[in-house]
């Protein structure tokens, strides 16, 4: 009989954390482009930018460990770029406008302004 409880307890603690993960995983802002490392964090997001011609463009954040990336999906086939050093002029709202360059698999522009991206290693995320 004694047995029963810290088996009931470990039970029941192990439903409400396995509750607790799946309510993150089918909340947040989450798409079918994130890792399940994202879609069970609470930390993290990643967000569709653009949609053009097959090739989908996905920014890729975690605000704890500060982790941010863009990630290319072309035909199934994924890469992933660091995101380049961008700053707004002048006192205009935060907004920003990224969107990939037809024909160009490694190039975006922010805000009207064209970026080479840098692929990351395997290792770098």
């Amino acid at each position: 009989m004694s047995g029963r409880k810290p088996l009931a307890l470990a039970i029941s603690f192990g439903v409400l954390i396995l509750g607790l993960y799946a309510f993150r995983f089918v909340s947040g802002t989450h798409t079918e482009y994130c890792p399940l490392s994202h879609k069970l964090s609470d930390t993290a997001d990643c967000i569709v930018l653009h949609v053009s011609r097959g090739r989908v463009l996905v920014r890729h954040r975690d605000s704890y460990t500060r982790e941010a990336y863009f990630e290319i999906i072309t035909n199934g086939r994924s890469q992933k770029f660091d995101i380049p050093e961008f700053s707004l002029k002048g006192g205009a709202p935060k907004k920003f406008r990224v969107r990939l360059i037809d024909n160009e698999p490694g190039a975006v522009t922010i805000n009207g302004a064209r970026f080479d991206l840098l692929p990351l290693t395997n290792g770098d995320r």
